[in-house]
């Protein structure tokens, strides 16, 4: 759900990683070195999921967003930055580790085309 984020949230976001670095000791300007992909981020999530209770986002959890995001979010919110902010309320809230974007958009699109005709809003005859 890559979008146009604003200067608020960019600023919000700035303010939490720099309040993170000063609790750990290490200056927030480095978090652009740091690799998100690499085996020490992995174990660093292990680790924080444990202390946080959190797991990680399985396929049930991803479907299970999908249609709650379907069911209660997309019929009436269309900007993608507070679709996602809804859905990273909802997976806080379920102790869910946020899916990747890409992730979401899938299984959006698969249930979409899954789905009966008049689940989509069109009736079966079209």
């Amino acid at each position: 759900m890559a979008g146009p984020v604003s200067a608020g949230t960019r600023q919000a976001a700035r303010r939490r990683v720099a309040h993170v670095g000063r609790q750990v000791g290490v200056d927030a300007t480095l978090l652009g070195l740091y690799d998100l992909a690499g085996r020490t981020a992995q174990r660093h999530r292990l680790e924080i999921r444990s202390v946080t209770g959190f797991r990680i986002c399985s396929a049930a959890d991803a479907a299970e967003l999908t249609g709650w995001l379907i069911e209660h979010v997309t019929h009436t919110e269309r900007r993608e930055e507070k679709v996602r902010a809804e859905l990273l309320t909802r997976c806080f809230a379920t102790a869910v580790e946020p899916p990747t974007t890409d992730r979401v958009r899938l299984s959006a699109t698969m249930r979409f085309f899954t789905a009966r005709p008049e689940q989509r809003g069109r009736k079966a005859s079209e």
